[in-house]
């Protein structure tokens, strides 16, 4: 039987798995956007592996720093 709370817990469950989602696709997202920009200029510069390895130090750094400010914000 549910109790007369239980849509609002179900809410706050749904809130947060919204969160980690959001959470995911934004370290996803950074990595793989670092990763594409870093094969536009090694195909560019011919410069391979270099571009796309610095757009994966620079697409987890994003990752991170988005991490970062999404925490802070659930603080």
């Amino acid at each position: 039987m549910d109790t007369p709370d239980a849509p609002e817990e179900r809410a706050k469950e749904v809130s947060m798995l919204a969160q980690f989602a959001t959470l995911g696709s934004t370290m996803a997202g950074s990595v793989v956007a670092g990763v594409i920009l870093g094969l536009i200029v090694d195909s560019y510069a011919h410069s391979s592996p270099w571009g796309i390895l610095g757009g994966l130090v620079l697409g987890s750094v994003g990752a991170a720093n988005a991490i970062s400010v999404l925490l802070k914000r659930w603080k």
